[in-house]
């Protein structure tokens, strides 16, 4: 009887596939399909489908209903091999991701928040600068109600995303709730064509210049690298701080052509995979850049931007300053599948230069300093019973804890100690400069650079 439903199940499915194949649905190869069919479990999956399709209390058999139901059988398929680099996207989710992998798209300009158990409804996690939503007034933590008249409570991020984008000139209409004034607002906002800015780029002094990379993850990235290289050098800047902090990766061809601006020669990585293992050598028709090169990196520093730091740093083109980096050094291969969603899979690993394994490890800097622009949490645990307020003395100043109408311990004032440190009061007063008055670690390269 198994061995009928499979012979039949074969035919039908490469029935299916043949016909279709002029929508671009792809041929199964029939070996495939055989070691599918051979196991029981294999079999049990459409025995399933089948039992749900026809006996389930709901209704199975609109479209959307089985897509759901087999796209639930996908994710939980990629989802067994406890890899958090491979997952299926949907077709909606995919379209989002294709139209940011090309460096632009079309809608109001903001990214949005994922919900979970403390904050269920989608919020905006950024306004992207020059957008419509910036110029609109929307900001950061305002949470979506409705959408074109649409309630969008208990709605995806990616269901919104798909609602707020459209054709550049079109208008879309927004309510949305601010909770630092505890008000809800509308409005209607024109959407535009939205360029990604993944790189940035200032002159820190005459001679010190300061670019940014905040993702490896669209086809403009070198280009924008590319401009902004160019402009400092026609400023005259004789050194360079490449900031790589929180930068999760991306097209590792991205990240090399920017190895390549400062390397001409030797490995810049391995990449290992089932077939074996290739050296990525910088191509002598690169670009030289000779500037004195500073790399900063931290806990968010990943994937493509790890491959970057480890040939600048291995291949001793580049100091490298700041936290011990992520470690994740896996490539994941993005395949379209047939119902226009993607199956992004782990399928190659990187090594460094010399031969070591980034993934899992992280590479760390060869000047180790915490990345001070994020706050650090002080926990204070006191037991037994406080009848009167506690002193602490932090960094050499006193911090009072005082008992509040409750009964708990909370901080009398904010605790800031002052350091003396004269270059940051100077970029304080500097509005171009200001944003790096708390940051250790540009000051700290910035000084290098400086006496070098």
């Amino acid at each position: 009887m198994i061995k009928c439903f499979s012979l039949y199940l074969s035919l039908c499915l490469v029935t299916m596939s043949l016909a279709q194949g002029a929508n671009s649905v792809s041929t199964i190869d029939p070996q495939l399909l055989d070691d599918f069919l051979s196991s029981p479990v294999g079999v049990a999956f459409f025995e399933s489908y089948a039992r749900l399709k026809t006996f389930y209390i709901d209704d199975l058999n609109p479209e959307a209903a089985k897509d759901d139901l087999i796209r639930g059988a996908l994710k939980g398929m990629v989802a067994s091999l406890e890899d958090p680099y491979s997952f299926y996207s949907n077709p909606q989710r995919a379209a989002l991701e294709q139209e940011s992998r090309s460096g632009s798209f079309a809608g109001i300009g903001v990214y949005l928040s994922l919900p979970n158990e403390e904050k269920p409804d989608v919020e905006i996690a950024q306004v992207i600068p020059d957008s419509p939503a910036e110029a609109a007034g929307l900001k950061r933590g305002d949470v979506f109600v409705k959408v074109d008249g649409v309630e969008v409570k208990g709605k995806s991020a990616d269901d919104i995303a798909s609602m707020t984008r459209g054709e550049p000139g079109t208008d879309v209409t927004l309510e949305l709730y601010r909770p630092s004034t505890d008000g809800q607002f509308s409005l209607s906002i024109t959407r535009a064509k939205i360029e990604l800015i993944a790189v940035r780029s200032q002159k820190l002094s005459d001679e010190v210049g300061y670019i940014s990379i905040s993702t490896f993850f669209h086809v403009k990235v070198y280009e924008q690298f590319r401009a902004a290289m160019d402009e400092l050098i026609a400023q005259g800047v004789k050194s360079l701080i490449l900031d790589l902090r929180d930068n999760g990766g991306g097209f590792i061809y991205q990240a090399l052509y920017v190895a390549e601006s400062f390397l001409t020669d030797g490995v810049i990585f391995w990449e290992k995979d089932k077939t074996g293992l290739y050296p990525s050598f910088a191509s002598v028709n690169s670009d030289d850049i000779e500037l004195p090169l500073i790399v900063l990196v931290n806990k968010g520093t990943a994937s493509a931007a790890e491959i970057l730091t480890s040939a600048l740093k291995d291949n001793r083109r580049a100091t490298v300053m700041g936290e011990v980096t992520y470690g994740k050094a896996v490539e994941g291969d993005l395949y379209a599948l047939s119902d226009q969603g993607e199956l992004t899979y782990t399928f190659r690993e990187w090594l460094s230069p010399f031969f070591e394994s980034i993934h899992e490890k992280g590479i760390e800097p060869d000047i180790l300093m915490e990345d001070s622009r994020h706050a650090r949490v002080l926990r204070v645990k006191i037991t037994g019973l406080v009848t009167e307020d506690i002193s602490l003395s932090l960094a050499g100043e006193a911090v009072d804890l005082k008992l509040d109408e409750t009964g708990n311990l909370v901080f009398s004032k904010a605790f800031q100690p002052h350091l003396e440190n004269t270059l940051a009061d100077s970029w304080r007063e500097d509005e171009k400069l200001s944003e790096f008055a708390d940051d250790a670690i540009v000051q700290q390269a910035f000084r290098w650079l400086s006496h070098r």
